[in-house]
């Protein structure tokens, strides 16, 4: 069964599975900000008159007096990829057209200060866009084994091998989104676990004592954001799967 990020065409407000296509639509109503109203709104003009064609047609259908759909909506619907399919966006980056077209038709001014896209000097990578798409909405898929040769001078260890391969690695390097950070005392001082996610494979990520200092302040700021990071894979008997520990080599990256 594929999962799908949300789709305007394909979506409902609770997630759809399409038993003919063996695909399962995640929810327009899980993107932040797009309340009941909203949604109900996009799906009754959707029974009512059609699918839509293009991101102009949608904008021609809900631009009215009282319209839920208003701007905040509407880019984090694109932000999201529920227009990916009719405006054949092939790589999270060219969201940035949608995003110029519609503001070009609003024609307003935007509050620099607020704007996620004022002074970004991300707009050109595809992860920076991907990770908005998981913010958001809470489904998204990335190439980590990408991500982590352009960032880490190590061996990406995709989840599989990751699982099936508990031999000891000097230096390996995985990549996930971080769902959550704990950190507590011991003996030696502080250190940190944290669990990764790597579309949708779950990871536990062990940052020692002898290392926590040196990655603190990134640690405690790191949820929610992407992590690559490398070490020494170990195996936990506790929990009878594999995870990884830093060491001396250890390198620890956050996108946001």
């Amino acid at each position: 069964i594929k999962i799908m990020p949300p789709d305007i065409n394909s979506s409902y407000t609770s997630v759809y599975t399409d038993f003919d296509k063996k695909t399962i639509y995640w929810a327009l109503s899980a993107i932040k900000n797009c309340g009941e109203t909203s949604t109900n709104q996009i799906i009754e003009e959707r029974e009512k008159n059609g699918q839509f064609f293009s991101l102009e047609e949608f904008i021609e259908r809900h631009i009215m007096k009282g319209s839920k759909v208003n701007k905040r909506v509407l880019e984090n619907l694109i932000l999201s990829g529920a227009f990916d399919e009719i405006e054949d966006i092939t790589n999270p980056v060219e969201r940035l057209r949608l995003i110029n077209q519609y503001r070009k038709r609003l024609k307003g001014k935007q509050d620099e200060d607020k704007d996620i896209f004022a002074n970004e000097p991300n707009l050109n990578q595809n992860w920076w866009w991907t990770l908005r798409q998981k913010q958001l909405s809470g489904v998204a898929f990335f190439d980590y084994e990408e991500l982590c040769n352009k960032k880490l001078d190590t061996e990406y260890i995709g989840t599989d091998e990751f699982f099936k391969d508990s031999s000891l690695k000097s230096k390996c390097s995985i990549g996930g989104y971080v769902t959550e950070v704990v950190i507590r005392e011991s003996k030696k001082g502080k250190f940190a676990k944290l669990t990764l996610e790597s579309n949708y494979v779950f990871t536990n990520v062990l940052i020692w004592s002898e290392q926590f200092d040196k990655f603190e302040k990134i640690i405690e700021s790191c949820e929610k954001s992407i992590v690559l990071v490398s070490g020494t894979i170990s195996y936990d008997n506790r929990n009878k799967t594999n995870q990884l520990q830093s060491n001396e080599y250890t390198e620890f990256l956050v996108l946001n």
